[in-house]
């Protein structure tokens, strides 16, 4: 639509409306109160954006209009970045997955590779197995879920644990 000024169509539907309350005059006031609501919506309609910014702020506009959502997620990759997990078969393992739950002592974490796959599963606790620092790991085949229990002082003695802590706390993506 293009931006062609509504300031005095709306201000002269406006005073209409109001000068026209006077009983007798009904159908003139209906007809000039639905013009007025049609130029407002026009109007906010050609400036959304701004209002959109002095309502909300700049941020819910970068979310919500003109290929908002591209550049957003590419300012959440630009900010994950600073948090890579090791490069480490562990590490590849942890990137494979999404981090669903994160509180210190306890990570959850999905992927529907393990959905009703067993071998998969017994690879990836043998993997898991060679870390002291976990107390309990647990595979739910059903949902493709791996939950582990681990003490935090334990897990944060091993430098490679402490930085894939890190990376799950950092990357935790709650639905």
């Amino acid at each position: 639509m293009k931006k062609i000024s509504l300031g005095v169509p709306l201000a002269l539907a406006g005073a209409a409306t109001v000068l026209t309350v006077c009983p007798g005059l009904r159908r003139a006031h209906t007809f000039f109160g639905v013009v007025w609501t049609a130029l407002s919506v026009a109007h906010a309609y050609q400036y959304r954006n701004k209002m959109a910014k002095d309502f909300f702020g700049e941020t819910a506009v970068t979310e919500f209009f003109g290929g908002a959502k591209a550049k957003a997620a590419a300012l959440k990759q630009k900010a994950l970045e600073k948090f890579p997990a090791p490069p480490t078969r562990l590490g590849g393992l942890i990137r494979s997955m999404r981090a669903a739950f994160y509180m210190p002592g306890r990570i959850r974490l999905y992927s529907p590779s393990f959905i009703d796959n067993e071998a998969l599963s017994e690879q990836v606790l043998q993997v898991l197995g060679e870390y002291e620092a976990f107390d309990s790991v647990d595979i739910n085949l059903r949902t493709g879920s791996l939950l582990l229990i681990y003490e935090p002082e334990k897990l944060r003695e091993n430098d490679e644990l402490r930085v894939i802590e890190d990376y799950v706390k950092t990357h935790v993506v709650r639905r």
